[in-house]
C-alpha cells in the first residue's frame, strides 16, 4: 500500500489499507488523525523528492507521521533560577523532516534546482 502521493478521500479501499497500515506503525491514533498526518507527510515528500522509490517514499512518510505525533504543540518550558526567568522552546517544528530521517532517506532523490524555481 503506497503512503505517498496518499490515496484520495474517493478511493475508499486504498484509502483503508492506507489508514490501517499508519495505524500497525504509529500506536495511539484514530483513523481520521491518521489520515491527516498520513496526507501531510505524503505532501512534503511528493514536494521534496518525488522520484524516490515507493519503499523509501513509504518509510520516510511512516518516519514523519511518527515524528509529528509525538511532537507536542506547544513547547515551552520555564526555568526559574533566583530571580532569572527563562523561557525556551524545546521542540523545533520547523526542521521537523529532518529530525525525523525523512530528509535523510530522500536526500538521495532530491531534485537539486540550483536555486531555480520551476
Amino acid at each position: 500500500m503506497a503512503l505517498s502521493p496518499f490515496p484520495a478521500a474517493t478511493a475508499t479501499i486504498t484509502r483503508a489499507a492506507a489508514i490501517a497500515k499508519i495505524r500497525r506503525v504509529v500506536s495511539g491514533l484514530d483513523d481520521e488523525r491518521a489520515a491527516e498526518l498520513g496526507e501531510t507527510a505524503a505532501a512534503l515528500i511528493e514536494d521534496y523528492a518525488p522520484g524516490a522509490p515507493q519503499a523509501v517514499k513509504d518509510e520516510a512518510a511512516l518516519r514523519f507521521v511518527g515524528y509529528m505525533k509525538q511532537s507536542p504543540v506547544s513547547t515551552i518550558s520555564k526555568i526559574d533560577v533566583g530571580s532569572i526567568d527563562i523561557e525556551y522552546s524545546t521542540t523545533n517544528h520547523a526542521a521537523m523532516f529532518r529530525h525525523c530521517g525523512a530528509a535523510a532517506l530522500l536526500t538521495r532523490w532530491k531534485v537539486r534546482r540550483g536555486g531555480v524555481i520551476g
